[in-house]
């Protein structure tokens, strides 16, 4: 899942491609059968709890220890090692990730931003997804468009849900969105765990109107499952996005999940598209579980 503006991408992007240049690293095996070698994919991104936009961010590595890293606009070099299941990542004689490898799966800090990348070919499973739906998991992989119903219900953590329009929206089942339309509108559905992701969220949102590349701002108060909301429209050089925050004002969690807040986030090409009737009927949808 997950999911916040794709403005805190760049953040993440240049504390990276400042450490970049020519070092020695201690190399993974250059056997190229090993099978850790590959594409990963990029299904999840975090800075400071705030959740980023994963969508065509990925490493590729390679023999020998070699590795190409993509965040921005053109790949970067590094070197990998692999010690058990405990990954390195180098740049410029630098450490500039860390975490674990196994199973197709990377889950690393890199340079203090929380990713997880698959392995191309091998996404996560929706059952293991931390936002997917019962009746999601359940389903048939191949559902016949005929038997869909007007609309569905979309379950974050088990903690609050929305409903979307089955004619509009649909499970992206890709890692990279929770839903996802034939036209390119993407949606995510995530939650903050601690009154300082709150905080951090309102702090982006109200420094986002004077970013270099925000060519339209728009704030709106508005009111989710009885509670005070925060919602944000803007467009950027990338498109339109809209981020509704909903803000609990205490921990409603359960079963090990803090929530203190209920996050949406829309990114598509046009204002219709992040901010249509269907848009503001899913954020007015929002039930909590707890």
């Amino acid at each position: 899942m997950k999911k916040f503006p794709v403005f805190l991408l760049t953040l993440a992007a240049a504390l990276l491609l400042a450490a970049c240049g020519s070092t020695a690293a201690q190399p993974a095996d250059a056997d190229s059968s090993d099978p850790n070698l590959g594409k990963y994919l990029c299904t999840s991104m975090e800075v400071e709890g705030m959740s980023l936009n994963p969508d065509g961010q990925w490493i590729q590595l390679a023999s020998q220890g070699k590795a190409t890293v993509f965040l921005s606009e053109e790949p970067d070099e590094g070197l990998w090692s692999l010690s058990g299941t405990t990954f390195t990542m180098t740049m410029g004689g630098e450490t500039v990730a860390t975490g674990t490898l196994e199973g197709g799966r990377l889950t690393v800090d890199l340079m203090g931003t929380a990713c997880v990348f698959c392995k191309e070919g091998t996404f996560e499973p929706a059952q293991e997804s931390d936002n997917v739906s019962s009746d999601q998991a359940a389903g048939d992989s191949e559902p016949q468009a005929e038997a869909l119903p007007d609309t569905a219900r979309f379950s974050c953590s088990g903690l609050y849900s929305i409903t979307y329009p089955t004619a509009l929206l649909h499970p992206a089942g890709d890692g990279l969105t929770d839903l996802v339309s034939d036209d390119g509108l993407q949606v995510w559905v995530t939650r903050l765990d601690s009154k300082d992701q709150v905080a951090s969220w309102r702090e982006v949102a109200e420094t986002k109107s004077t970013g270099q590349d925000c060519q339209n701002f728009e704030s709106f108060q508005l009111t989710a499952a009885g509670y005070d909301a925060q919602a944000i429209l803007y467009q950027g050089e990338d498109g339109w996005h809209s981020a509704v925050l909903v803000d609990l004002g205490k921990n409603l969690g359960r079963d090990g999940k803090d929530f203190y807040a209920a996050c949406l986030y829309f990114a598509g090409d046009s204002r219709e598209a992040v901010w249509s009737q269907d848009v503001q009927d899913i954020v007015a949808s929002l039930d909590l579980e707890t």
